[in-house]
């Protein structure tokens, strides 16, 4: 029997990115070891159907690879060779091996990553929180493993997300369509006007020429932000934990959220 390891071997590697760790950091704790675990193949999930069966491996035969999107930061950086490196590029090792179809990682900022899995351009990810209205548009695994939200601000203006009494509304920026903004909400009484941003880029140039007081954003984007020396980041207290699901907007791929589902299923049991 062939054996496959999916999310839960690599817990140490997701709980640092999870975190907030920095690529190197992440790397250097959670070693080679945590990816050393029994693999699991999809015709050994406990609880597949000889349909689900037969309806994956006619998507073999309609699929030469799959497109995983993934957003630049902890999860998914440049490995130096020319391929991704980190806990998203290992994820797509691991599907493959499941399904014995290529997952390729491809990297996109926020709102291409979005309209890349609307278009079917890309036909999974591993960025999106699977709340009502996700899953009106997604089909949506259970959660993989969490993050929590990190506050960006520039260097000198730390303080305004500390209590500092100022007389207008804060400048809050959250990416757009995120459920970040949601979390932040439901946590704090604090005044905020919202800017939304495309990308972590705009973020950074708005953080840089003051015209925002902060960017909310998942731990994942630490890792980005790393080499802006005037951007600092901060834990949101209190903490939200944001988990995170493998999604797809195919209807016709829904038999491998399924087989999916059952093995984090069992994982749990």
């Amino acid at each position: 029997m062939r054996h496959f390891l999916l999310l839960p071997a690599v817990l140490a590697i997701l709980a640092l990115a999870a975190l907030g760790c920095s690529r190197n950091e992440a790397e250097e704790q959670a070693g080679i070891s945590a990816y050393e675990a029994p693999r699991l193949h999809y015709k050994d999930i406990p609880g597949i159907t000889p349909q689900e069966i037969a309806e994956i491996d006619a998507l073999r035969a309609e699929y030469s690879k799959f497109v995983y999107a993934v957003m630049p930061g902890g999860e998914a950086f440049a490995d130096g060779r020319g391929g991704l490196g980190g806990f998203s590029a290992k994820v797509c090792e691991l599907l493959t091996y499941m399904f014995d179809i290529p997952f390729e990682p491809r990297v996109y900022e926020w709102a291409d990553l979005l309209e890349a899995m609307q278009r079917g351009e890309a036909q999974f990810t591993g960025e999106l929180s699977a709340t009502g209205e996700r899953r009106r548009q997604y089909l949506m695994t259970g959660p993989i493993y969490e993050r929590t939200v990190k506050i960006f601000t520039s260097a000198h203006d730390a303080p305004l997300v500390e209590g500092l009494v100022i007389d207008r509304n804060l400048r809050w920026a959250f990416l757009e369509d995120d459920v970040t903004e949601a979390g932040v909400r439901a946590a704090t009484l604090t005044p905020f006007d919202v800017v939304y941003v495309r990308d972590y880029a705009q973020a950074a140039e708005l953080l840089r020429t003051g015209e925002i007081d902060a960017f909310f954003a998942s731990s994942s984007a630490v890792a980005w932000f790393e080499d802006y020396d005037f951007i600092v980041d901060h834990d949101f207290l209190p903490l939200i934990r944001m988990p995170i699901s493998i999604s797809t907007a195919n209807p016709k791929l829904s038999p491998i959220i399924s087989a999916l589902r059952k093995y984090l299923e069992k994982k749990k049991k």
